[in-house]
């Protein structure tokens, strides 16, 4: 029993800790493939990615790579007026190489897109899907301030991604939320998007909201959770 509480007590120390393996894309080219810079993913990381994807109804794109053997999930689609918006993840093996993501959407090629990756350490690896939970807007709202609620209350050694897209207003310089990391800060013209993300390393314990200051005036935004594990610890012992 003793060597079973030193063992809770060294892994409560662990919580998931998120990075951007790759620079994020903005592309305002037709097509029906994009592809982010190689990298080596982490072994053991879980990789996230979201994608914004403006003048396309297709629910269901994949993402396929070369490089590192990787099985890729959609976890979230919406299609808001006449955009998608889309959050994929895939496990990293132990054997990783340099590899190349790229989005594809086939059937309806998009006009644009914006999107960026993330590396996820410490994370849930006996899960079936170790994003907690997902949201996506279902509809665009206006005003100056892009502002995500997540439907449940957030752990606080999970990792957390958010992020918001709108119409092209000639500022790419959005605050992110408190607490947050940026990851990207774009804007393009035809057609008309911006685009930020952000991540933090836990430590919140409600739903939000959770705001970015100075963005467009209409909006879309999407978020994820991000599950931690207590390393080395079997599925029966895990936090649920």
């Amino acid at each position: 029993m003793l060597s079973l509480f030193f063992l809770v007590s060294k892994q409560a120390v662990s919580q998931v800790t998120i990075t951007s393996p790759a620079t994020s894309v903005n592309s305002n080219t037709d097509g029906t493939t994009y592809s982010f810079g190689s990298f080596t993913p982490t072994a053991g990381s879980i990789l996230v990615v979201f994608v914004v994807a403006t003048g396309t109804v297709q629910t269901n794109p994949t993402i396929t790579n070369t490089g590192t053997t990787l099985t890729w999930t959609l976890d979230a689609a919406q299609i808001v007026s006449g955009a998608g918006y889309y959050i994929f993840w895939a496990r990293v093996p132990a054997t990783v190489s340099a590899s190349i993501v790229t989005f594809n959407c086939t059937t309806d090629g998009p006009d644009g897109i914006n999107m960026s990756i993330f590396s996820c350490a410490n994370t849930n690896r006996f899960s079936s899907d170790p994003l907690i939970q997902t949201k996506i807007s279902t509809t665009g709202t206006t005003s100056a301030n892009a502002t995500i609620t997540f439907d449940n209350v957030l752990r606080p050694r999970s990792g957390y991604i958010v992020a918001w897209a709108g119409l092209f207003t000639g500022n790419t310089n959005s605050t992110p939320p408190t607490g947050f990391t940026e990851v990207g800060d774009l804007g393009r013209n035809a057609p008309a998007r911006n685009f930020s993300a952000a991540t933090r390393n836990g430590g919140l314990t409600t739903a939000g909201p959770i705001t970015f200051t100075n963005a467009s005036t209409t909006w879309v935004v999407m978020g994820a959770e991000v599950d931690w594990v207590k390393r080395d610890m079997p599925p029966s012992l895990l936090e649920n």
